[in-house]
């Protein structure tokens, strides 16, 4: 069966300041199906935010290649290719001169779709992410919580119900209340619209809490692909092994 997403001996080299050759992704090669969640995990530096940028293109891969439902994505046409892939990033990158009903809208406006036809859908949306359209469509990006304007991030890649979302730290910029509160509310919305998700994040526990399957990176090569089951009693080796370790002992100290 064809995979939603799919990474096929995908690599991404580029020189640095000092003309040195660094390898930001080596060889991976990882899928995900139709309606599955995937968290990419792993220390700093280790590819996973390139790994997802190569499937909206905002990264070209050196070597290998990326597939889109089945069809490499360099020969799709790459705004296409990027309306049909949410996007959402650390506190919702909102244009901070629109107010939130606009922000929420700006892709059906740019597709052309008639006013009410973007009232409603804002509306429908603002109320899937628990943010009451009469109280929020009118505020500015400035006006809400790190949590609130999250949510509005969440919205607007939803606006055109694209069949997959991609998730680049989405909550890491958010205080540890909050951010497991809208963990386990996207956990619950992301179950009911039944999306492919792919999701970046550096904390294992919100990676095992929000995949069905976590992948992973370090020093750009992938280490283990799995479910939190396979993490714990069956490690790849031993830095995975360590690497969950360091997770579990980190959330015991009091």
């Amino acid at each position: 069966m064809t995979a939603a997403i799919a990474w096929e001996g995908a690599t991404k080299r580029y020189l640095d300041a000092q003309r040195r050759e660094v390898v930001a992704v080596d060889d991976l090669t990882l899928s995900v199906g139709y309606g599955r969640r995937l968290a990419l995990i792993g220390t700093s530096g280790s590819g996973k935010t390139t790994s997802l940028e190569m499937v909206n293109r905002l990264v070209e891969p050196s070597a290998g290649r990326v597939l889109v439902g089945g069809v490499p994505n360099d020969a799709l046409d790459v705004i296409a290719l990027r309306r049909s892939l949410g996007y959402v990033v650390q506190s919702g990158a909102l244009m901070p001169h629109l107010d939130v009903a606009a922000n929420v809208g700006l892709l059906p406006r740019l597709e052309g779709w008639e006013p009410a036809r973007i009232r409603k859908r804002v509306r429908e949306l603002l109320e899937l992410v628990h943010l009451p359209p009469d109280d929020y469509g009118h505020r500015h990006p400035a006006e809400l919580s790190g949590g609130e304007r999250q949510r509005v991030g969440v919205a607007r890649a939803l606006a055109l119900d694209p069949p997959m979302l991609l998730m680049d730290e989405p909550f890491g910029a958010l205080d540890p209340v909050t951010r497991i509160s809208l963990r386990d509310e996207f956990r619950d919305l992301s179950r009911s619209l039944g999306k492919t998700i792919v999701l970046v994040t550096h904390d294992l526990e919100e990676a095992f809490a929000l995949g069905d399957e976590v992948a992973l990176l370090h020093d750009g090569r992938l280490c283990q692909a799995g479910s939190e089951d396979d993490f714990r009693h069956r490690p790849a080796d031993d830095f995975v092994e360590a690497f969950v370790q360091g997770f579990v002992g980190a959330r015991t100290v009091p």
